[in-house]
């Protein structure tokens, strides 16, 4: 019981934590795309954070580990833009131009 109530001691840290960086980045202009970009990544992170804790308080262990793997998931996203962006700003949120094979 002591290591799930650290658990969740953890998580509710990480969600205060994550709702100021929250208000920061959804105050970006909407035409800085990139930021725009991390910002809805960010907000389902820390939503799906929040129901990571619900679930794990209402005895839903399983349920919780798999939106854990989401989470993971997520985060693998975040890095592959970010590998997008470098060197390019812009790089990573630009539909790139179609080619015609015709």
């Amino acid at each position: 019981m002591q290591e799930s109530k650290a658990w969740d001691e953890l998580i509710r840290a990480l969600i205060e934590i994550s709702e100021p960086l929250l208000e920061r980045t959804s105050a970006v202009p909407i035409e800085h795309v990139p930021v725009r970009i991390i910002d809805a990544m960010f907000l389902k992170s820390v939503d799906t954070l929040r129901v990571v804790r619900l679930l794990y308080r209402s005895g839903f262990p399983v349920q919780a580990q798999a939106l854990i793997r989401i989470l993971f998931e997520l985060r693998v996203d975040i890095e592959l833009f970010y590998a997008g962006l470098r060197g390019r700003p812009c790089g990573g949120c630009t539909q790139s131009p179609r080619r015609d094979d015709a």
